[in-house]
Formats: C-alpha cells, structure tokens, sequence
C-alpha cells in the first residue's frame, strides 16, 4: 500500500512535468512582452520629451523625460533620459530666473554622468547649470575636462561633434571672460571657434548687396565680442592711457560743485557717420588698428541683424578703445551712439550676482536701488565726459558728470520702502453714490436699438421721429 501511495505522485508528478514546463516558458515570454512594452513606452516618453520640447512647451517635456528615466531599464537609456531632463530644466531656467530649477538640472546632469561618465551632452549641461549659479571656476574647470577628454582619450570619450565642440567652447569662453580664466584663453578659444564654425554652417558673403564682409550670426558676434573684449582689456594692462583717462575723470569731478546750469547736450552736435565695414583678418593680439576693425565690423554686422544688446557693447568697447588711442571726437560720438541704444551702457564686464546668491543673502527684488553700472568708471557717461573734457568741450562734460551723479543718487527712503508697504485696498468709486458714469435715458435707449438692430436685423426709430414718417 505505502508503494501504491507513492507511486501515484510520482506518475502524477511526471505527467504534470510538460505542463510546468509549459508554464514557465509562458511565464518567460510575458516577461519578454513586458520587457519590450516597457522599452517601447521608454522610446515613446523620449520621442514625446522631444516634440515637446521643439514646441517649447517645456513643462509637458520635463514630465515625459522623469517619467522615461524611470522607465529606463538600462545605464545608457537612463543616462539619455537624464540628460535631456537637465537640458530642459536649463531652458525653463532661462526663462523664470528660478534657481532651484538650476540645482536640479545640475543633479540631472550629474545622475547622467554617473550612468555614462562619457556623455559630453550630460557634461555640457552640467557647465552651463554651473555658470547660472555663479560657479564660473567649476564651469571652466568642466569644459576644460570635456574638450581635453575628447582629444586626449578618444578611445575612451565619444568623439565630439562640431556642434558640441562650438558651444563647449563658447561657453568657456563666457566663463573665462567673467573670472574663469584669462585674456589669453579667451583669445585662444576664438582662434579654435574660427576654425569650427565654417565647418558647421559655410559662411555666406553679401557683396551683391552692398555689404562687404561674411554674414554672422548671433553666436558668431557673440563669440567677436568676447574676442574684441579680451583684446581691449590686454591693451588696457600693456598701456598707461588707462591711468590718464581716469585722471581726466578726477579733473572733471573737482570741477563739478562750481558747475552752474547749462542747456543740455544735443545728441546730433556729436555724432560722427559710422566709418565703411571692411574685412579683417589680422591677429587682434596687442593690435589697436585691428581691434578698432573688428568692432566697427561687428557694429556693421548687429546693425544690419537688429540685434541691439550685441551693438550697444559693441560701441561701448569701441569708445573705450578710442579713449586709449586718444580719438576723442570718435570716443564721444560712440559713447553717445551706446547711451541712446541703452542708458546703463559699461564698457566693463561684471561677474553678475547669481540668483542664488540673491536667495541666500536674503535681497528682495522689489527694493529699489541704484544699478552698480553707474558707479563705474567705464560707464559711457563717465566715458563721453572725459572725452568731451579732453576735446575742450568743457560745460557739455560737466552736465554729463552731473546726469550721471543724479543717476547714481539713491531714492528718498519713502520710496525705496514703499513695495515693502502693502499696496492701499482698491476702492470702486460706483459704490460711492456717484451717478455721473451711469447712461442718460437717452443713450439707454439708444443701446437698445442697437441690440435689437443686431438681434432681429431691423432698427427702430427714435419714437420723436415716429409722426415724421
């Protein structure tokens, strides 16, 4: 009996042995199903991301990208997901001024670099979320690391493409400009972004227009007046017209308290016609003739785009650099193109304030104060000043003194604190019993038959003009 009992699960066991093999096959198979479901859904959440995101509709595209990083089920898809996260974390950033929105691109960017240390993508955005934060050195130091890695270990590090390589290296060149580096590696990089861009989009010449010299785009100035920037602060350091202008600064200020009321300065009795554009292909390294081409052919070339933020500077540097070759009817007439264009125009650049930093010390953006730009020395008010001084124009620079030193004055302390004081209730002056807003009866009926001309198509006569008809 006991070999009678035992041998029935056994033939049991052994007819029941295709089935569970059955069932674990099937059972492999709908994982197989869920495994291809799940990287369909990833690839989907990615191709959505990306719609989104040339539709600027960023909000929509930074839910598909969380969602696709969870749903990734390898380093590399995670790595992707997380990078394109970080990229649109860094455009909502750029429109909102929100620092936490630049900590977490940041910590997106880092997540991909953790699951794909070579992603130069990962690595580019990480540098970008840096410099918004005010981290100018680490930035540097980034790219730095992402432009030697691709030549030193290209075995190892994807090769860059040209794309990559001019933003990386546009990007170092902002950080350096702003603390980052030197004058020298700013120089330096525009040589290499010279070589690359023409690669990336062949340059276009418009001769048969009227305008000599290659097109540029806004990257391209961009890149010219950083490069012009280096240059004219290089030749800042190498010379003593630095001091001298300065000095004239000081003469002028002792001037000012004896100063009385004179008419205002015309803007036209100093203007000069811009100069004709020509190309130059001179190294601009300690060279004032070709530093003085090259911004007048940016001038040319913003003007021409409309891009005003790019001219505004681009006359700015270029009154500095007369002020240093002492063209000072050139220098005047570009301070004033600068101020008309822009009146906080500064030939100077300021590493500025990050959002974050104002966060931390706690400034309220509703207080009023004086922008620094007017406290600086290479403000095109304090620039036009020397160099109507130095020309022998003396009463015009002594009122462009004391319209900067009104510009720079703080506000009385009532104003300064009244967006801390909470705005007054608004009152609706209806409630107060007035009767001189409401309609006449003639004009009530006058809307009437308007309304019912519109309703029915038939317009009713005023009932004084009934006996008449």
């Amino acid at each position: 009996m006991r070999l009678a009992s035992t041998a029935v699960p056994l033939r049991a066991s052994i007819r029941l042995a295709p089935a569970i093999r059955v069932l674990k096959s099937a059972r492999e198979f709908g994982a197989q199903r869920l495994n291809l479901h799940a990287a369909a859904t990833f690839h989907d959440l990615l191709s959505q991301g990306d719609a989104h995101t040339l539709a600027a509709n960023f909000k929509a595209a930074e839910a598909c990208f969380v969602a696709a990083v969870n749903e990734g089920n390898t380093g590399t898809a995670r790595a992707a997901a997380c990078q394109r996260l970080s990229a649109t974390l860094l455009a909502q950033a750029f429109a909102t001024h929100d620092p936490d929105l630049l900590l977490r691109a940041r910590t997106a960017a880092e997540t991909s670099l953790v699951e794909e240390p070579h992603n130069a993508k990962a690595k580019l955005c990480k540098a970008s979320a840096l410099s918004r934060l005010g981290h100018f050195d680490v930035a540097a130091q980034e790219l730095r690391h992402l432009l030697a890695s691709a030549v030193a270990e290209a075995t190892e590090c994807e090769h860059l493409d040209a794309e990559i390589e001019i933003h990386a290296r546009a990007a170092l060149m902002r950080c350096c400009s702003l603390g980052g580096g030197t004058h020298d590696e700013v120089l330096s990089q525009a040589q290499q972004l010279r070589r690359l861009l023409p690669a990336l989009a062949p340059q276009q010449y418009l001769e048969a227009d009227g305008f000599v010299g290659s097109w540029l785009g806004p990257l391209e100035m961009e890149i010219q007046l950083l490069e012009c920037i280096a240059g004219v602060e290089k030749l800042a350091q190498a010379s003593t017209s630095r001091k001298e202008v300065q000095d004239f600064v000081q003469e002028i200020r002792q001037h000012v308290t004896t100063a009385c009321d004179e008419p205002s300065l015309e803007a036209s009795s100093v203007l000069l016609p811009e100069p004709a554009s020509q190309i130059c292909t001179i190294d601009i390294k300690n060279n004032e003739c070709a530093l003085l081409s090259r911004l007048t052919s940016l001038v040319a070339h913003a003007d021409r785009a409309d891009l005003q933020e790019i001219l505004w500077q681009a006359f700015a540097w270029r009154c500095r650099l007369q002020l240093f070759l002492s063209n000072w009817q050139h220098a005047a007439s570009d301070a004033t193109k600068a101020l008309l264009l822009n009146i906080h125009a500064v030939a100077e650049l300021r590493r500025p304030q990050a959002d974050i930093e104002a966060r931390e010390t706690g400034e309220r953006p509703g207080i009023v104060s004086v922008p620094e730009c007017f406290n600086s020395s290479w403000h095109c008010l304090w620039m036009r000043a020397a160099a109507l001084h130095r020309y022998g124009r003396h009463s015009d620079a002594l009122n462009d003194i004391l319209l900067l030193q009104k510009l720079a004055t703080p506000p009385p302390a009532e104003y300064s604190s009244a967006s801390q004081q909470k705005p007054a209730k608004w009152g609706n002056p209806r409630a107060k019993g007035e009767d001189g807003w409401r309609r006449s009866p003639e004009q009530r009926a006058a809307l009437k038959r308007r309304q019912r001309y519109r309703r029915d198509g038939t317009f009713a006569l005023p009932h004084s003009l009934h006996g008449s008809v």
